[in-house]
């Protein structure tokens, strides 16, 4: 029987929005999942196991690479309610740094964070004495990648911490600003409440992302953390290019309203503009292919389409 060298990635986090975008890619490789859902099959991957199956997961050949995209994403879940859901990002961490240590993981693990665990270094003499001034999802991330840099480097796996701006495409479930207009348009609603009009976003589309994953994955760079950037657009340009694109699509008129609600958003730091991915860019001849005036176009069709 011939020997299957396709190599093997455990991806943690199988059902999420980038995952799934992801595995449809992978067709040079195996591809494992653990996941804290139900969902036994996913098409492209060989097995999904659930986190208490470990003599399962143990008895696998060689895993290549474990691919870490499990997390909780909503920062106003985080403003909200902050305390239980930067434990529980956190925890998930730990959990998955257990789970690799009690498997024998030796493969390349590779974590997949956010632009807003970043931390500015305010020149503290210790690291203790630093203050964090990330909003909670932000900062659950931050911590994370201490926690699994930190264990990993105890038992001597190779890391690679992969940080992205806000992620955006089709079928994505999350309570982010273009998921929940998405999903208020599909519903068919015209007047759309927001908490706020202010600021701007780092935007790259989900097959941008996953294409720079999948470029990492052929040939993997030896570096501790990389960073992957895209288009810094204002929030009121992202507004009225849904309004202009939702009226030439239905002839219709969308409306959107800011909430007479304070922004807990602003009482933190605000993610860079834009992140330093030249090291990225260079070494695998990378940039985004999707602009954020085609993205929105795509998302606008789904939304309209799924409202009929």
């Amino acid at each position: 029987m011939k020997k299957n060298n396709r190599r093997k990635i455990l991806i943690f986090g199988i059902t999420g929005f980038i995952a799934t975008n992801l595995i449809k890619k992978l067709k040079n490789f195996r591809v494992i999942g653990v996941s804290r859902s139900q969902i036994k099959s996913l098409e492209g991957v060989e097995n999904i196991f659930e986190y208490d199956e470990i003599a399962n997961i143990k008895s696998l050949e060689y895993i290549d690479f474990a691919l870490d995209f499990s997390s909780r994403v909503s920062v106003e879940e985080f403003v909200n309610s902050p305390i239980p859901t930067f434990n529980e990002n956190v925890g998930i961490s730990l959990r998955h740094l257990s789970l690799l240590n009690e498997i024998g993981f030796n493969g390349h693990y590779i974590y997949v964070t956010s632009d807003r665990a970043i931390a500015p270094n305010d020149k503290n003499d210790c690291l203790n004495d630093a203050k964090i001034k990330n909003d909670p999802y932000g900062a659950s991330k931050f911590f994370s990648e201490l926690i699994i840099q930190y264990g990993l480097e105890l038992s001597g796996v190779k890391k690679t911490v992969l940080r992205f701006p806000n992620l955006y495409g089709v079928n994505q479930k999350s309570a982010q600003l273009l998921p929940t207009i998405l999903s208020k348009i599909s519903a068919g609603e015209l007047k759309i409440s927001l908490n706020s009009f202010e600021g701007n976003r780092n935007y790259l589309h989900v097959e941008d992302a996953t294409d720079a994953i999948l470029k990492f994955l052929q040939s993997p760079l030896d570096a501790n953390s990389l960073c992957i950037s895209g288009e810094n657009i204002e929030i009121t340009y992202i507004l009225e290019n849904i309004k202009k694109l939702f009226n030439k699509l239905t002839g219709k008129s969308l409306n959107f309203f800011e909430k007479n609600s304070v922004n807990k958003r602003s009482l933190y730091l605000i993610p860079p503009a834009v992140l330093d991915d030249q090291i990225f860019r260079k070494t695998y001849n990378w940039q985004p292919q999707v602009s954020i005036q085609q993205g929105l176009l795509e998302l606008l069709r789904d939304g309209v389409n799924n409202a009929k």
